[in-house]
């Protein structure tokens, strides 16, 4: 693996729609976001070991937007990737609540704007207004804008017994879904997460040095190495019974949303 085609940086960890199944666990996070100091550090890390070889960056959550300096989120992503492509990716609840200083920084920093549209009522209209008025580039995220949107389950085996090659090699997440928390990339949001996971329902599924690259430790080249193959997490992943196009709907904060309890 030569570079990272996106990257994902959740700004806030908890959301105001609360999907089930959410791949952030979301719905079952306490209150979180990112400090500027920390982000900016780590940013500042990451230009120096990769550089170029970062092509885009999402700004994410959770909600992004539920972040209390979301504008100075933006200024530091742009400073430290000038040339790179840089996308707010948010479900648009607030969006049209957004003061105009979030709209003139999206536009000098050239940070686009990326909603999910959910099947719930919001303006959509309204915000492909507002942004063409503000000059910000604005557009549906993946297939949300002309195909109703669903829900993945991906069930985790808290008991780890799965061939960690043969997840990795038929999940859409692997090197599609590398996110930075805390000065370490993850090559997906599960590996990431799992703690969120761990700590409400219990369980002990385990992250080691061998799950991610630290930043602050290895270099870029030996962080693409180890990312570029199967890693522990993925023997917890049970990706035969995962099941795409589901009903979408909102949590009930229950096991089996990650589990093969799901219903």
């Amino acid at each position: 693996m030569s570079e990272i085609s996106v990257l994902d940086v959740e700004l806030a960890g908890h959301c105001n729609l609360n999907c089930r199944c959410c791949t952030h666990f979301s719905p079952i996070a306490e209150p979180e976001e990112i400090s500027i100091p920390a982000m900016e550090k780590d940013f500042a890390r990451l230009q120096k070991i990769l550089g170029g070889k970062v092509r885009r960056i999402h700004l994410l959550g959770g909600e992004p937007l539920l972040h209390g300096d979301i504008c100075e989120c933006m200024r530091v992503a742009r400073r430290y990737f000038p040339n790179g492509k840089i996308i707010i990716v948010t479900n648009g609840l607030l969006l049209l609540k957004e003061p105009d200083a979030f709209w003139e920084t999206a536009r000098k920093e050239r940070i686009g704007i990326e909603v999910t549209r959910y099947p719930i009522r919001l303006d959509y209209k309204g915000m492909r207004k507002k942004a063409k008025e503000t000059g910000v580039s604005f557009r549906f995220y993946g297939r949300s804008g002309y195909i109703q949107k669903t829900q993945y389950f991906l069930p985790l085996d808290c008991e780890g017994k799965q061939q960690k090659e043969e997840s990795y090699r038929n999940c859409f997440m692997a090197r599609n879904c590398f996110t930075l928390r805390d000065g370490k990339l993850f090559p997906c949001s599960y590996a990431a997460f799992i703690d969120r996971f761990n700590q409400r329902f219990g369980k002990q599924i385990p992250i080691t040095a061998a799950d991610y690259g630290d930043i602050y430790t290895e270099s870029g080249e030996e962080i693409l190495k180890k990312l570029g193959k199967a890693i522990p997490m993925c023997s917890y992943c049970d990706v035969g019974h995962r099941s795409y196009g589901n009903r979408w709907g909102t949590t009930r904060k229950e096991i089996g949303e990650w589990t093969r309890e799901f219903s």
